[in-house]
């Protein structure tokens, strides 16, 4: 049987690297992500990284997030403190957990430091990358097909210029004599993403500057707006032996039915990289999201962990066959729209594809904007469908009428719990503290009388189900699947 383990988590290289080394060992299960906000700035300390971001990344990843907050500056005891009730919100998600793991390399000190505190509360620290060369993991990492961008540099180390870079064999090759090629020496700090167009949107006005620039070891962070689809599953993930899976996080994920074209995030599954890329930019300027993975196993483990509000099919696929991955779609009853984009024109093939599950079928080569034109009709067509705004298990919740239904049956709920419950389930397996709670449903008001998120959730569970909200005692709350 596998040890579960939980990682230490900065949305930097190591990190996934470290992520890397524990799913290719068979001694351990990842089952969850730590990481430490500083609060004034709602980032992580050095990095740079926003808390969204984290969270996007840990929705890529399919594990959940546990965020200890700290403000700054803090002292050693709180910041144990801190750390000690985040072990306690993982081991009572998980209480078999005495494991965590780090992506250290060299720091010595900073090891024996995190065995000693962990051993005082009977956990175990675990390296799997200590001492391994940082040439041979630079290379490796994007050889393994992960992507980052340089967030923060120090500047009495390397010049500043080298912020927002991509860490790639380029960056690495012009690093001067003395820069450790993965930054163990603090020169920088990385975030691990996966669409690059997507992020270089995303930088405002600062196509080479990203999140931060460290002068004389004070952080200056410039206005960066990195969007949640910077990081599908494709890279942050790319192989099906890297995907982990855990209860909370693959099937209560929740489904939201959109109708503004800007918030439509299509699946484009298209193998030829020209005529994949073509298609992604042509429909981005649309205005859709999309996400574009190149093979039929890939595709397959995206469909099961993300939803989607069309899906867009070329038929001869790596790993599965195109039909074979249309038929999987609708035997599991997903019931958004597919479009099969193939060169195969026989009429038996539309056919064959049509009966199979296909709402429309394009022949290539196609223009992009007849392609654009019947993804509207589709989307649409679709958002006529009387399907809930978001679906969660047995639970389904109708923003624009406020209704909620269990197993089919209405709901009443007052309009705190109404908002609290769409909070909740939006972010299933991530627990929120109750100060976040208090922020989303009252927007920083004073004056919020202490006991109200409890009395919310009292009524929630009366309703809904007592395994519908899980007390992380100590931390917070988060949704579970309902039992």
């Amino acid at each position: 049987m596998k040890t579960p383990i939980l990682l230490a988590w900065s949305g930097g290289k190591d990190c996934l690297m470290a992520l890397d080394h524990l799913l290719d060992d068979p001694q351990w299960h990842v089952v969850g992500l730590l990481t430490t906000i500083t609060t004034q700035f709602d980032r992580v300390a050095m990095h740079g990284i926003r808390r969204d971001v984290l969270h996007a990344q840990a929705a890529a990843l399919g594990l959940p997030l546990i965020e200890s907050e700290l403000a700054y500056p803090a002292s050693n005891e709180v910041y144990e403190a801190a750390f000690a009730a985040s072990l306690n919100a993982a081991r009572a998600i998980t209480p078999e957990l005495s494991h965590i793991a780090f992506g250290d390399l060299f720091l010595d000190d900073v090891r024996t430091w995190r065995e000693t505190l962990l051993q005082r509360w009977g956990w175990h620290a675990v390296f799997p990358l200590w001492q391994h060369p940082t040439d041979i993991l630079a290379h490796r990492f994007h050889a393994a097909g992960h992507r980052a961008v340089l967030t923060c540099v120090d500047t009495t180390q390397l010049a500043a210029d080298f912020s927002g870079r991509d860490f790639d064999p380029a960056l690495l090759a012009e690093l001067p004599t003395g820069i450790d090629p993965c930054g163990e020496n603090g020169e920088f700090h990385t975030l691990s993403y996966a669409d690059r167009a997507s992020v270089t949107r995303c930088i405002c006005n600062a196509a080479r500057t990203c999140c931060a620039t460290v002068v004389s070891s004070t952080p200056t962070f410039c206005s960066i707006r990195f969007r949640r689809d910077c990081f599908p599953v494709r890279n942050l993930m790319r192989h099906a032996r890297f995907v982990p899976r855990h209860a909370t996080c693959k099937d209560n994920r929740p489904t939201r039915a959109r109708y503004r074209t800007a918030d439509m995030r299509l699946l484009l599954v298209e193998d030829d990289r020209m005529i994949g890329a073509g298609i992604q930019k042509g429909l981005h300027q649309d205005g859709f999201t999309v996400e574009w993975i190149e093979d039929g196993t890939a595709a397959k483990l995206a469909l099961e962990k993300n939803s989607y509000d069309l899906l867009l099919l070329d038929l001869g696929l790596p790993g599965i066959d195109g039909l074979d991955l249309l038929a999987e779609v609708r035997r599991t009853g997903k019931i958004m729209p597919v479009l099969v984009i193939t060169a195969r024109d026989a009429v038996s093939d539309r056919i064959q594809g049509l009966d199979v599950g296909a709402d429309d079928y394009l022949v290539k080569p196609f223009e992009l904007g007849e392609l654009s034109a019947r993804v509207r009709a589709l989307l649409r067509r679709a958002s006529g469908r009387s399907e809930s705004d978001i679906q969660f298990a047995n639970i389904a919740l109708y923003e624009r009428t406020r209704r909620v239904t269990l197993d089919g049956e209405s709901v009443d709920l007052t309009p705190r719990e109404f908002d609290l419950l769409r909070i909740l389930i939006e972010q299933p397996g991530l627990v929120l503290t109750r100060a976040q709670l208090e922020e989303r449903l009252y927007g920083g008001s004073e004056g919020v009388e202490s006991n109200l998120i409890e009395v919310y959730v009292h009524g929630l569970r009366k309703k809904l189900g007592t395994g519908l909200i899980k007390t992380i005692r100590g931390l917070g709350y988060m949704a579970t699947h309902v039992t």
